[in-house]
């Protein structure tokens, strides 16, 4: 590539012209530091020349690079576009599978990525014991990240490249308490720290997220409603600190509900004296963290004897409850939050033996009538 020495500000400048990537004329000047002075022209096109092959070959890497970058780089790209668009706890996500993906491929250019080589991935986690719902997140992670590599214009082994995602069966197995063990925990949490959380949710079904996130100024007691409008995001942060946010992007339209305080729970929250900020907190006022309840949950049952759940089973206790004491599916999806009626029924259709022994009771008396 051919350059002109010029002068620019009393040096000596070694300026190159070339075509960038959109097939426009650029530019690039070199300072060869060698002053515009008589008998230092020589030097300074030798200097020019060095600098100029030099520039050349990283101009060179950064372009094979940028076409063709490494997979960690691509990772690294692709997450980066994500960051902005989704929650810190989703983008901490996007992290670790992204991590898990770089420690597997290595220096990998992606224009070497291909189907095998994907498919030793999946192999090599399933070997450690990673499940198939985790593997399909894989995949989702994968497939997106290759779609905006691939709209970006960056070289792919294989253009429109689609990782079938493994098919994984619906979860139907809530576990969930009876009324007689919902009495015994209600009992025990009377003295406990998470007393408020335990009685939440098993009165009113919120995720974790959602206790956590309750703030007073969304609890109207004259008027015995609740407003969920908000959770509490929990996600390392680029050191590996936990940390916790509030939110007010709930999981899907329909987590923006108002629910009315039934008597039990109402009574809880008007013995508390402090009503502003949040509304279970630590001793000094901080709002608690979903990992803290869950944790002082497990703590709960162990040191009272009871059946070991997961906290968010609490929700499933609820819904099968509603359910067990003639509340429709219909009912159910509205006050948990479901998105759609399918996905209630899909978790509690096994529990739903209330609404099946009314319908078919109602079609045998009609039969008995008839006959």
């Amino acid at each position: 590539m051919k350059y002109s020495l010029q002068n620019k500000r009393g040096y000596y400048h070694a300026v190159v012209s070339y075509k960038d990537e959109d097939g426009k004329y650029r530019q690039k000047s070199i300072s060869t530091k060698v002053p515009v002075q008589k008998g230092n022209k020589r030097r300074a096109e030798k200097t020019a020349e060095e600098l100029v092959s030099s520039w050349l070959e990283q101009k060179k890497q950064i372009d094979a690079e940028k076409n063709n970058p490494p997979l960690s780089k691509a990772v690294e790209l692709f997450n980066a576009s994500k960051k902005k668009s989704v929650q810190p706890s989703t983008y901490s996500g996007y992290v670790r599978l992204g991590n898990e993906i770089m420690d597997y491929f290595g220096t990998v250019n992606l224009s070497e990525i291909d189907r095998k080589k994907i498919d030793s991935f999946f192999s090599s986690i399933r070997v450690k014991g990673t499940g198939e719902n985790t593997v399909r997140h894989y995949c989702v992670y994968i497939n997106s990240m290759f779609q905006f590599l691939e709209d970006e214009g960056y070289a792919l082994s294989s253009p429109g490249l689609h990782i079938k995602t493994p098919s994984v069966r619906k979860y139907t197995g809530a576990s969930y308490y009876n009324t007689d063990e919902v009495r015994a925990l209600l009992t025990a949490a009377d003295t406990s720290k998470i007393k408020l959380p335990v009685y939440i949710a098993v009165y009113l079904g919120l995720r974790r997220s959602e206790i956590c996130g309750l703030y007073w100024d969304k609890i109207d007691l004259p008027s015995r409603t609740i407003h969920i409008c908000r959770k509490a995001v929990q996600y390392c942060d680029p050191e590996g600190k936990q940390t916790t946010e509030l939110s007010n992007r709930m999981k899907t339209i329909y987590s923006d509900r108002t629910l009315p305080i039934p008597n039990a729970l109402y009574n809880v929250l008007s013995e508390i004296e402090c009503k502003t900020g949040p509304v279970c907190r630590y001793e000094d006022g901080r709002a608690m963290s979903p990992e803290y309840v869950s944790a002082a949950f497990v703590k709960l049952l162990e040191k009272n004897g009871l059946r070991k759940i997961r906290f968010h089973d609490l929700r499933h206790t609820c819904a099968s409850l509603l359910l067990s004491s003639g509340a429709g599916m219909k009912e159910v999806q509205v006050i948990l939050g479901h998105a759609s009626y399918s996905t209630t029924a899909d978790i509690y259709s096994h529990v739903d033996i209330t609404g099946k022994t009314r319908a078919i009771t109602g079609l045998n008396n009609i039969i008995e009538v008839s006959e």
